[in-house]
């Protein structure tokens, strides 16, 4: 096969194509369908709700506060020991999706977010609706549906949609959610922050009371002076840390970016919109060309 082969194949395959074209694509009733095609998509995002992508930056800060001291030895290696463990960005996304964030949150957000009872003012007494196929399921199984919400659903809630991510180049943590009530999201973005961080430091300060009731205990029956100062010191790192993590301010992150809504929406996407269902559109109705054409080849 040399060239002159090769040319007269491609022109062939050329005229086969370009009178497909001409037979099929260029129709009436691919026009007709093209233009469905944009009034159906017209229909499509005046239904659609539009969502919008809120984030919130914060940094990680550091977890264990400055201080000055001349620790040597055993308190050194008790030093050491508490700065080991999870990261600071872990420690703060773990509080994020604890039940004793959703416990925090429940009372404010349990009633937005789940009530359907404008009567119902007690965030405990939020009725779940329950579906035919739950109940029949719940029957089949023999075990009892909830009859009302909890801090539970809350976390579950804050699991799903509350993404947290994080840049390790920037060193940043992206907190940021979807969603077509901007004002709603970002007001309960910036409490599911508030209240991670706090919730974070309120264990730190049950785990630092907890270690400081340990060593006073201990310390008073030690009759090593070496183990009775690093004791010593040990609480009142502990005690110092107390002081840093009791009060209002953001401990285990800090917040560079309130929360805050992008100008446009993401979804539903305009062009993605109209070109698929054009696309779409024009496949069916030159496919429907061809059948009228060739149905009786065809059977």
């Amino acid at each position: 096969m040399d060239i002159k082969d090769i040319k007269q194949i491609v022109r062939e395959y050329y005229n086969e194509i370009k009178g497909f074209i001409l037979e099929y694509l260029f129709t009436k009733m691919v026009l007709i369908g093209a233009i469905f095609s944009i009034l159906f998509s017209v229909v499509i995002l005046f239904n659609s709700t539009p969502v919008f992508h809120v984030v919130s930056t914060v940094l990680p800060v550091d977890t264990e506060p400055q201080r000055n001291t001349n620790m040597t030895g055993f308190a050194a290696l008790l030093t050491s020991a508490a700065m080991e463990g999870a990261q600071k960005n872990d420690k703060f996304i773990t509080s994020v999706r604890s039940a004793d964030t959703a416990i925090a949150l429940w009372d404010d957000w349990g009633l937005k977010i789940f009530n359907s009872d404008p009567k119902n003012k007690d965030p405990n007494k939020i009725k779940q609706e329950h579906g035919f196929l739950e109940r029949i399921m719940s029957w089949v199984g023999d075990y009892d549906l909830p009859l009302y919400y909890s801090y539970h659903d809350l976390q579950d809630y804050i699991r799903d949609l509350v993404e947290i991510k994080i840049d390790m180049r920037e060193y940043e943590i992206l907190v940021h959610m979807y969603s077509s009530n901007v004002d709603f999201t970002i007001s309960f973005l910036e409490d599911v922050i508030r209240a991670g961080d706090t919730v974070a430091k309120k264990v730190e300060i049950r785990k630092s009371r907890a270690i400081i009731e340990a060593l006073k205990r201990d310390l008073v029956s030690s009759k090593n002076a070496s183990i009775m100062s690093a004791f010593s010191e040990r609480i009142n790192a502990e005690y110092y840390k107390i002081a840093s993590l009791d009060n209002d301010l953001p401990y285990f992150i800090f917040v560079l970016d309130t929360p805050r809504s992008s100008p446009y929406p993401i979804s539903p996407n305009v062009m993605y919109i109209i070109i698929s269902n054009l696309i779409i559109f024009i496949f069916i109705s030159t496919f429907l060309g061809f059948y009228q054409k060739n149905k009786d080849d065809l059977w």
